[in-house]
């Protein structure tokens, strides 16, 4: 699902990851970006939880200052 997605958003997406713990991190985020072919980011502390985010991947978007998060499966 998430390789479908970034093939079409062409590039205009960032993507975070969570639950990467911190002895795994920079070989879990290495791995992720070339799996993806796109840099990886590690998602902020309390930010899954901040915009309730229950499910992974999900998509989130901000349109006219609005937050719009998509969880898969929906």
């Amino acid at each position: 699902a998430v390789r479908q997605r970034l093939h079409a958003l062409n590039g205009h997406a960032m993507l975070l990851a969570a639950g990467v713990k911190p002895d795994q991190g920079p070989q879990a985020m290495a791995w992720l970006s070339r799996e993806f072919g796109t840099p990886v980011y590690l998602a902020p502390q309390g930010w899954l939880s901040q915009l309730r985010v229950n499910t992974l991947p999900a998509e989130v978007k901000v349109i006219d200052s609005r937050i719009e998060v998509r969880q898969w499966p929906p």
